[in-house]
């Protein structure tokens, strides 16, 4: 009875640090966008944004260096409210992890589809150095500290929209997870 019950005890324990390790991770920007250059059909600069990157911690790399790892995301995994509403990337994005030796970064690519026109996004934050270590080379991590600063130019979202070009907006905000 004792061996059945260690035995089950050890089972919970397992089955709980694999739990534990398989937690989802959300980093979260919220800022003023400013416009930086192109022509912004979607009217996004001056206006306040929130963007959401969610990714299990035992994500693997689809490619690494010695201190980044880069991550495919879901379609979904990518949230950004703008002016009142949610939009989601509409396929796979991809979310590169960066501790160079420079400054942390957080870089997103993904396509977004609104009112029937798909367009192609890249964000940038920049955190403090060393808010990453090169673990991220191996599956995604909170960084820290947390919150942080977000400033213009070092922290942008890029979008661009066929036939009418790229524009570029910085971020003026926060940074937590």
């Amino acid at each position: 009875m004792k061996k059945a019950l260690l035995a089950v005890t050890l089972f919970a324990l397992g089955l709980t640090s694999v739990m534990a390790q398989a937690a989802t991770i959300v980093y979260t920007g919220t800022g003023t966008l400013k416009k930086l250059s192109g022509s912004d059909p979607g009217g996004a600069g001056g206006k306040t944004g929130t963007i959401a990157i969610s990714v299990s911690s035992t994500a693997n790399p689809t490619s690494h260096t010695a201190t980044s790892g880069t991550y495919r995301l879901a379609a979904g995994a990518i949230q950004v409210t703008f002016n009142g509403s949610t939009y989601s990337n509409s396929s796979a994005a991809t979310m590169k992890l960066s501790a160079a030796a420079a400054a942390s970064t957080i870089t997103v690519t993904g396509n977004f589809s609104v009112s029937g026109v798909t367009a192609k996004v890249k964000g940038v934050v920049s955190l403090k150095k060393g808010s990453f270590t090169s673990a991220v080379s191996k599956h995604p991590m909170a960084f820290k500290p947390t919150p942080q600063t977000l400033t213009s130019p070092k922290s942008y979202i890029t979008y661009t929209v066929p036939l009418i070009g790229a524009t570029k907006l910085g971020i003026n905000g926060s940074a937590s997870n």
